[in-house]
């Protein structure tokens, strides 16, 4: 049997865990390598993959510019490279998925015969994905796009390379804050689709909030993702307060009047 684990965040090379070297490295770190050398100790495991992501930060060590890293007998870190070469937090991981995935799909074809006969992802709580990375199910997951929109979802499904479905969802482009505090506001919504392909975000069933507070419901709801330059649509709301007015919300509408990006009068 040959098994891969898939473990993107953090800093991950052999033990012993450097506890605290980044936010992402901590305890996670440790459970992915002991499972991964538990595995390996087995007689019917034949190779243990460990697959996380490469990058350039001398200031973290020179280990993790290495594509390969032998860290016990019959157990390996292998690292991808993606868009970026620098260190990103898990949270900034989404926007390098695309580049990541070629990535792994060119190292499962390249193994042949040697694949994995079990994918183990540590992206989110749990998945399931199948070994094109197609199709899948995460639970527990959070997305951000463009670091800019944060998404956190009680189950993603993954369809046809193409959409995310998101289930009991919450939406904002505020930070959230590590002291549980909500974000200022926030959109829920009991489905949320993203087409990556048409860079839209489809809502249904969708409340805005303030804090805690519901404000207004929608039953459908279209947004661009951060990635569309130009697009139709409502913009990040934001909180105004005027000596005139006093506070309010303002929700402003964007509307393209020219399909070229240099228009000409």
């Amino acid at each position: 049997m040959r098994i891969m684990h898939i473990s993107l965040g953090g800093c991950l090379s052999a033990p012993p865990v450097k506890y605290g070297m980044t936010e992402d490295t901590g305890g996670h770190i440790a459970y992915v390598l002991g499972a991964a050398m538990a595995q390996a100790k087995l007689p019917e495991v034949e190779e243990v993959t460990i697959v996380t992501r490469l990058f350039n930060a001398p200031e973290l060590g020179a280990v993790f510019e290495q594509a390969e890293e032998r860290i016990a007998p019959k157990c390996r870190v292998v690292r991808l490279a993606s868009d970026r070469a620098e260190y990103l937090e898990k949270g900034d991981l989404v926007g390098e998925l695309p580049s990541l995935q070629s990535a792994l799909l060119e190292t499962l074809e390249a193994m042949s015969a040697a694949r994995p006969d079990v994918i183990h992802a540590h992206f989110a709580d749990a998945a399931e994905l199948d070994q094109g990375l197609q199709n899948g199910l995460l639970r527990g997951a959070r997305m951000v796009l463009n670091q800019q929109v944060q998404m956190a979802a009680v189950q993603i499904d993954r369809v046809e390379g193409r959409y995310s479905q998101l289930y009991k969802t919450a939406v904002t482009s505020c930070k959230t804050c590590n002291d549980g505090e909500l974000p200022l506001w926030q959109i829920r919504a009991r489905r949320v689709v993203h087409d990556t392909e048409a860079q839209q975000l489809y809502f249904d069933d969708a409340t805005f909030h303030i804090r805690s507070v519901p404000v207004f419901y929608l039953p459908r709801l279209r947004l661009p993702d951060p990635t569309l330059d130009r697009a139709d649509g409502f913009l990040a709301p934001s909180i105004r307060t005027t000596s005139l007015l006093g506070t309010g919300l303002k929700l402003p509408y964007f509307c393209l009047l020219y399909t070229s990006p240099s228009p000409r009068d």
